[in-house]
């Protein structure tokens, strides 16, 4: 076989491979921590440019999230929420006191996609993972915190 047609077919093949892989994973954001993020939230700064959803009680909150509307939260989890300062207070405030008797602080992220733009914040108690799946053009599905503290 002439080594020209041998190139040829191992590079045709490693495309394919590689573009197999590429639109058959899943495609997965991030949560980076965030100063800016933290401080809105702890002086009670509601940007009304987002849309804000709340995972867990009504009450003692276990993560708040600001989506861009550009964004669709694919989630029956998360519940929307009318976000003014006062309420963001109550909910912060609560969120200190439930980590509290653990040592434990709420803290700011950003969200990203699996390009680097981002998709809004994120505001918890430390120390909780979630998993960020991209379902589409600006179509997103998260997953909620586990209630951590509250079981203490």
């Amino acid at each position: 076989m002439n080594i020209e047609i041998l190139i040829i077919i191992l590079l045709a093949a490693v495309a394919v491979i590689v573009l197999v892989q590429r639109f058959s994973r899943n495609r997965y954001g991030n949560l980076r921590p965030s100063m800016e993020t933290t401080g809105s939230y702890l002086a009670f700064r509601v940007d009304p440019s987002l849309a804000y959803y709340l995972s867990g009680s009504d009450v003692y909150p276990n993560a708040i999230i600001g989506i861009d509307p550009s964004w669709t939260l694919q989630s029956d989890l998360w519940k929307p929420l009318e976000m003014d300062s006062i309420k963001l207070k109550d909910l912060v405030e609560n969120m200190k006191t439930q980590g509290m008797g653990a040592g434990v602080l709420p803290y700011g992220f950003e969200i990203f996609d699996d390009r680097g733009g981002k998709i809004g914040n994120w505001f918890s108690l430390s120390g909780q993972n979630v998993t960020i799946w991209i379902r589409g053009e600006n179509k997103f599905e998260m997953s909620t915190p586990e209630n951590l503290y509250s079981q203490r």
